[in-house]
């Protein structure tokens, strides 16, 4: 689904002054979407319940918040937000969408003031004003528009092992092995979106699963888009065989030079429409070794809307 925004009031998105007052449609918006975009490095969301209801004045000091939060708490979100070993998400970047040469670019501060006016701040200070003007609310609604392109980094807890030599038992998840004869693969997850924070509403764009290993050989990804309950891991017969796994790719892997396997935007889809979020790693030439190996998931996407 493309990203096509919807404000409220003026026209074409932006509203002209001096023929609109500020609304509180209008601020409301603005803090929607900056809470969207919170979420979805999965910390929580902002709340501007004091200073956004009705009747109430629209403060310089609530889009100097606006304006502060976006610089710092979204196009600089911190990683780890949910924690875990490593934290998940590793990265949050989010990158300039449109492909004038520039694509691709972190947004920062810096980056955006340039292609919003060609400064290094916004166009006015809103703390010296006596009220909010239409450049204000033009200047939030465009760098907000701007900030629909994604790239996490999320990492992969590959804690479930299933060897096909002992078919009952479970075993160790961070190790594979292929002798030709016996083989062990391991199953885990990637935390894509979890209740209201994450990756939700949104199309994937191009993604890949990048994977390291202690010893060179040929790793296989598969999409698991079926219950697996990690507490009580599975065993090499009660996980059922490839059943319900897409394979992802292969990439050949050594010590130093992580494999990548392109082609992950479908299981990335997938995901953030409501499908289990496991993958499964195989060594899928042959050799006497055991492997452990790590997997990172990297995530890219476009918001959809509404909402903004």
């Amino acid at each position: 689904m493309a990203y096509n925004p919807s404000w409220s009031t003026g026209t074409g998105g932006r509203i002209v002054s001096p023929n609109h007052s500020i609304h509180l449609v209008d601020a409301e918006e603005i803090g929607d979407a900056l809470d969207r975009r919170r979420r979805i490095a999965f910390w929580s969301g902002f709340d501007f319940s004091a200073d956004l209801f009705a009747g109430a004045y629209v403060k310089g000091s609530t889009f100097g918040s606006f304006r502060s939060k976006i610089v710092s708490d979204v196009w600089g979100a911190n990683y780890g937000a949910l924690g875990g070993s490593p934290p998940t998400p590793l990265a949050v970047d989010w990158v300039w969408p449109i492909d004038d040469g520039d694509k691709g670019t972190k947004l920062t501060g810096a980056f955006v003031f340039d292609k919003l006016n060609g400064t290094g701040s916004w166009g006015s200070s809103v703390a010296a004003k006596a009220s909010i003007e239409a450049l204000d609310i033009n200047e939030l609604r465009q760098v907000i528009e701007w900030t629909r392109d994604g790239d996490w980094e999320l990492p992969n807890y590959n804690t479930a092992g299933i060897l096909s030599s002992v078919p009952d038992t479970p075993w160790i998840g961070d190790v594979i092995a292929n002798d030709g004869v016996d083989e062990l693969q391991s199953v885990g997850w990637a935390v894509v979106h979890f209740d209201d924070k994450g990756i939700q509403n949104a199309t994937a764009r191009s993604s890949s699963i990048v994977v390291s290993v202690d010893t060179a050989c040929t790793v296989q990804v598969y999409h698991v888009d079926k219950y697996v309950d990690f507490d009580n891991p599975p065993s090499w017969n009660s996980f059922g065989g490839l059943t319900g796994c897409t394979s992802i790719g292969s990439a050949s892997c050594s010590p130093g030079s992580p494999g990548t396997i392109s082609g992950a935007s479908t299981a990335l889809q997938n995901m953030i429409d409501g499908s289990y979020q496991n993958f499964l790693f195989r060594r899928s030439d042959t050799g006497v070794e055991t492997i452990t190996f790590s997997a990172v998931f990297h995530a890219n996407f476009t918001l959809d809307t509404t909402p903004n």
